[in-house]
């Protein structure tokens, strides 16, 4: 069984170990007392006892590559979005674009007279 407190294995017959045992004879409760445990601290002795799984070194090679593969999938993926929002406010802002209300007979008076202007050259 483990220590109700720290995590730490205790006999069978205890529900806390001994350091946790002398800590609590410093405050005594009176019988019948709610408390609250302490939530278990992360380097508490049960986390230190738990086996790490070995990982070889070909399975962190492979792990990496799918790591890599998927980062660039995603840059070549945000690379696309941000193209496709680019362009087209590249081309509203290089090509001649009107605001609706706006006259258009300026414009419309000089691509005319430019374009007869080009055919009386020839």
């Amino acid at each position: 069984m483990n220590c109700l407190k720290c995590g730490r294995e205790t006999s069978s017959e205890q529900c806390f170990c001994q350091d946790c045992l002398l800590d609590m004879e410093k405050y005594p409760v009176k019988p019948g007392t709610v408390i609250q445990l302490p939530k278990r601290r992360e380097g508490s002795a049960s986390r230190k006892n738990t086996k790490r799984r070995s990982v070889s070194l070909e399975d962190q090679v492979k792990s990496m590559k799918k790591r890599i593969r998927i980062l660039t999938v995603l840059l070549i993926l945000s690379l696309a979005v941000i193209a496709s929002l680019v362009y087209p406010a590249w081309e509203y802002l290089v090509k001649d674009h009107f605001l609706p209300g706006q006259n258009y007979s300026s414009y419309v008076t000089s691509t005319v007279t430019t374009e007869s202007a080009t055919v009386t050259a020839e």
